[in-house]
């Protein structure tokens, strides 16, 4: 297994939900800020991830902590949680603005992949240049997590080795340079999410920005405390079966962030 680096923390509490959130907010914030290689390439790479996420209704914002967001080499799986790593489709040094870090796609010199951290999880960002990037990006789940469950409504959700619900993402979304969709979707490989950004299926303006986000800290709070029984009966029952929808994650932010303030 790869050295990773610990996003979140996992200690754990019975007795309050707080001590974990803030325990897993302190935990991210003790890694120093890494060194700036091609800072103007890197600016204009995260410009444009900021403008896509404004421009993407269901995207929650991130978190600038003033610290790097994930390893500072891409040879280093970032931490979920616990054991739970994810391993990203990047190569060579992080490059880190604002709280952004930002990695060479693997495999292409035609995309950026980038790491936010987002108050109730963490977000990866795929940056797409021109037409000779790949449109397949795999980003491999190891450690504690069984298998990836591929719904209906194209979110993903992700079971421990008891079956227990451990975290997932919302459906994907993809936006070009003027904030138009791009045709994405998610597919899976027992523990490996491969995202499909279908950035030559159309006329679009690069770069491209595509969005796997891992909404893992709200759902293991939720789970630990049950805070399913005040989800209104149809989100209830799409919570337990596991489908991440839009109207969950909204409902799991909004409680998140209104029980730990760190959002």
């Amino acid at each position: 297994m790869r050295k990773c680096f610990d996003l979140f923390s996992s200690r754990r509490s019975s007795t309050s939900l707080a001590t974990f959130t803030v325990a897993a907010a302190v935990a991210a914030m003790t890694i120093s800020p890494i060194a700036l290689g091609n800072p103007d390439e890197t600016a204009n790479t995260i410009q444009e991830i900021n403008a896509a996420v404004a421009a993407e209704p269901t995207a929650p914002p991130a978190i600038d902590t003033g610290v790097a967001s994930a390893p500072s080499v891409s040879s280093e799986d970032v931490n979920l949680g616990g054991d739970l790593e994810l391993d990203l489709p990047a190569a060579g040094a992080g490059r880190t603005v604002e709280g952004t870090t930002v990695y060479d796609a693997a495999g292409t010199d035609a995309a950026q992949v980038a790491v936010q951290r987002v108050g109730p999880g963490m977000r990866a960002l795929i940056n797409i240049d021109d037409a000779s990037a790949p449109e397949r990006y795999e980003f491999r789940l190891s450690g504690d997590v069984s298998r990836l469950q591929l719904n209906d409504d194209g979110s993903v959700a992700a079971y421990d080795s008891t079956d227990e619900l451990i975290g997932g993402f919302p459906a994907p979304w993809a936006r070009d340079a003027v904030g138009r969709s791009v045709p994405t979707h998610y597919e899976v490989n027992g523990t490996v999410l491969v995202q499909f950004v279908e950035h030559r299926a159309g006329d679009f303006e690069y770069g491209i920005t595509a969005d796997p986000f891992w909404l893992g800290l709200a759902i293991k709070a939720c789970m630990r405390v049950r805070c399913y029984r005040w989800m209104p009966g149809a989100l209830e029952r799409q919570f337990l079966h596991g489908h991440i929808t839009v109207a969950v994650t909204k409902w799991l932010r909004g409680w998140f962030c209104a029980k730990t303030f760190i959002c």
